[in-house]
């Protein structure tokens, strides 16, 4: 079935539901008001693109939820989504859709109501916030984008198989970009071919544009791929994802286009040990403090310490990144079974050897991690 049109099986959205209003429970929160792309398929089903731009949904902690969505766009909402109560606007300005919001939260709930939303500095926010004011003028405003991402955490079986088709799509668009580099070529052409090959194989979409940099923009931090052409014993590094039913994919890549010198042998190979070191340990149970120690401690044995960034990775979902991110300040978060995170996120960035950068998915179980993204982990040469 084309991911576009990926059924929702009833009882994994009521477990949803139940495990949402649990939180929202937990943390004294009357009714969600989500916007976010990733929360509207995670808890109403719908995978339409633009039911995810327009598309807004109502979730009391005791009452039935409500969708939201233009006029347009009701009969797909209808086949797609699990939520029976369907409303519409019918025009535009988009403000109205935030005028229909109050008026479901004035039938739901009193004054004294407290509102999480997931995404407080989406451009509709201001018209959303005085339309609920208006309603409900004690009302407090929450960000529950951070809660809601943590449910998010751990994934079911049914989405781990879509990580696993997303991670082999990208794993068809290395192989692609890799074939398309040679001397003369252009970083856009490398990209293009990288994301023709995933298209082709069923990705949905692009989470972040392709990036593909080579020689001195191999320092760059988001090397977005440009018209520059590859010359000889130019460093490369390709970073792509496929998108499946709606989660994402990412891998990266390091490569020369003729001969290496020993300054970016040598990071190479600290780079991978490092990465190989953190899929090693990575397991249930392990905390974010655990892998950071031990990939900081491999750098700085190399003597790169100083040139690694502050961010290693992160988790990966319905978002391209999602939470916890592995970073320092997570140090005593741990790692759940069935999440799937990816390391490493950012390059090694050194003058003289360039940006190096390694990036795969693993799937995390009670005993060991399963790197999901397949494509050979090593110096690619050309």
């Amino acid at each position: 079935m084309h991911p576009r049109h990926l059924v929702l099986n009833m009882n994994i959205w009521k477990e949803r539901l139940s495990k949402t209003r649990k939180l929202m429970e937990k943390n004294s929160i009357d009714v969600l008001v989500l916007n976010g792309a990733d929360n509207l398929q995670y808890l109403s089903g719908v995978t339409d693109p633009t039911l995810h731009t327009c598309g807004t949904l109502v979730l009391p902690i005791d009452e039935e939820p409500v969708m939201i969505v233009l006029w347009l766009d009701i009969e797909v909402a209808k086949e797609q989504s699990k939520i029976q109560n369907i409303n519409y606007v019918s025009c535009l300005p988009i403000e109205a859709k935030e005028h229909k919001v109050a008026e479901i939260l004035k039938e739901l709930t009193t004054s004294n109501i407290t509102v999480g939303v997931d995404d407080p500095y989406f451009s509709e926010f201001e018209e959303l916030k005085t339309s609920i004011q208006k309603t409900a003028p004690n009302a407090k405003i929450v960000d529950v984008s951070s809660m809601l991402t943590m449910l998010r955490f751990v994934k079911s079986d049914e989405e781990i198989k879509l990580i696993r088709k997303a991670a082999e799509i990208s794993d068809y668009g290395m192989e692609a970009a890799v074939k398309a580099l040679r001397v003369g070529a252009t970083e856009i052409e490398v990209a293009a071919e990288a994301e023709y090959e995933m298209k082709k194989r069923g990705s949905w979409e692009l989470r972040h544009p392709t990036l593909v940099a080579s020689g001195k923009r191999t320092l760059f931090i988001h090397p977005y791929a440009s018209e520059k052409r590859i010359e000889k014993n130019d460093l490369v590094v390709i970073d792509i994802g496929a998108v499946y039913g709606g989660y994402c994919s990412d891998i990266c890549r390091t490569c020369i286009v003729g001969t290496s010198n020993q300054s970016q042998e040598d990071l190479f190979k600290t780079v991978l040990e490092a990465q190989s070191t953190a899929f090693n340990i990575l397991k249930e149970g392990i905390t974010i403090g655990t892998i950071n120690k031990a990939v900081r401690m491999i750098f700085r044995k190399g003597g790169y310490a100083k040139y690694f960034p502050y961010l290693l990775g992160h988790s990966i979902g319905l978002q391209l990144e999602e939470e916890p991110f592995i970073m320092p300040k997570n140090a005593n978060i741990e790692f759940k079974s069935n999440s799937v995170v990816s390391l490493f996120q950012s390059s090694v960035f050194m003058p003289n050897a360039g940006g190096v950068r390694m990036e795969d998915i693993a799937l995390v179980t009670e005993t060991k991690s399963e790197v999901l993204t397949r494509y050979p982990r090593e110096f690619i040469k050309v």
